[in-house]
């Protein structure tokens, strides 16, 4: 086989992966569906812990109940059951914390993993606390049994014991 033969069948084998590469990024990218919600929670329990080395060092597991409302044309999960677990090391109020969330529709049901920072300002009467992080969706059941993708969250505490938590990314759903 000549050197010219070979020079033409690698340029023909390099472009039609080419080709190909463009065409599955292409289809793959059109399966992203934009999603949005707030949910509003209530902790259902809570333990917090003093850690000594460091005025105002706690370190919290939270567990918290509410409802989503979809804001995106798509409705991911509206009106669905939401249930939250996270835990958080702040000191006199700021920190990381992390945790999972699932929502539950019917037979259908969601998981993510998120993580973020909690930050928290004095206020005129009591203190502000803001949260916002990153998440990805782990999982589900029924029709999201193949749910994959990301995006990010924020919210605030709107009391001692409730706070919102709006949410924007995207998904798809695995074959």
């Amino acid at each position: 086989m000549s050197l010219r033969t070979v020079r033409r069948a690698m340029t023909l084998f390099l472009s039609v992966s080419l080709i190909l590469t463009i065409c599955t990024a292409s289809a793959l990218a059109q399966e992203k569906i934009k999603a949005a919600g707030t949910m509003t929670m209530t902790e259902a329990r809570a333990d917090t812990m003093a850690v000594v080395n460091t005025e105002g060092h706690v370190m919290s597991l939270l567990r918290s109940t509410g409802t989503n409302a979809a804001t995106s044309e798509t409705k991911l999960m509206d009106g669905a059951q939401v249930v939250t677990t996270s835990s958080s090391d702040l000191v006199s109020g700021n920190g990381p914390h992390h945790g999972y969330t699932t929502l539950v529709q019917g037979g259908n049901s969601v998981f993510t993993r998120w993580n973020g920072t909690i930050t928290t300002v004095p206020g005129e009467k009591e203190p502000l606390t803001s949260f916002a992080g990153t998440y990805v969706w782990t999982g589900g059941t029924g029709e999201y049994a193949k749910i994959s993708g990301s995006g990010t969250y924020k919210g605030h505490f709107t009391s001692k014991t409730a706070y919102t938590a709006e949410w924007a990314g995207e998904y798809s759903i695995g074959k």
